[in-house]
C-alpha cells in the first residue's frame, strides 16, 4: 500500500478537522490492536513541517483509513523525508516506516 496525503483548507483547520482526524485515527488504531492483539507498528500520521495543513498517512495507517482519504480528498503520494515531517498521531516513529531517502 502506498503513502497517502490529505491537504486541508484553512476553513477545515479552523473547524478543528486535524484534531477530529487524529481522534478518529487513534480510535481505529486502538480497535485494530484489540482485534489482532497487536497495534500496527508502522501506522502513523505525520504533519508537514513546512505546511501544517498537509498530513501524511504511512502505508500501514492508510490500510485502515481509506474512508478518511475519501472524506478529505486524500491522494496517493510519494513518501516524505523523515526530516520534513513531525509526528502527529499513531505509533511514531518506529524503525521500518518507509520514509524517502534524506
Amino acid at each position: 500500500m502506498p503513502w497517502y496525503e490529505i491537504v486541508l483548507s484553512d476553513e477545515q483547520v479552523a473547524a478543528q478537522v486535524p484534531e477530529a482526524m487524529r481522534e478518529e485515527f487513534i480510535l481505529r488504531l486502538t480497535a485494530c490492536g484489540v482485534a489482532s492483539g497487536v497495534l500496527p507498528i508502522g501506522a502513523a500520521i505525520a504533519v508537514s513541517r513546512a505546511d501544517s495543513k498537509r498530513y501524511y498517512f504511512t502505508p500501514d495507517a492508510a490500510a485502515f483509513s481509506m474512508d478518511l482519504m475519501r472524506r478529505y480528498d486524500g491522494a496517493e503520494c510519494p513518501a516524505p523525508r523523515e526530516s520534513d515531517v513531525a509526528a502527529f498521531a499513531g505509533n511514531c516513529w518506529p524503525e521500518g516506516i518507509p520514509f524517502a531517502s534524506e
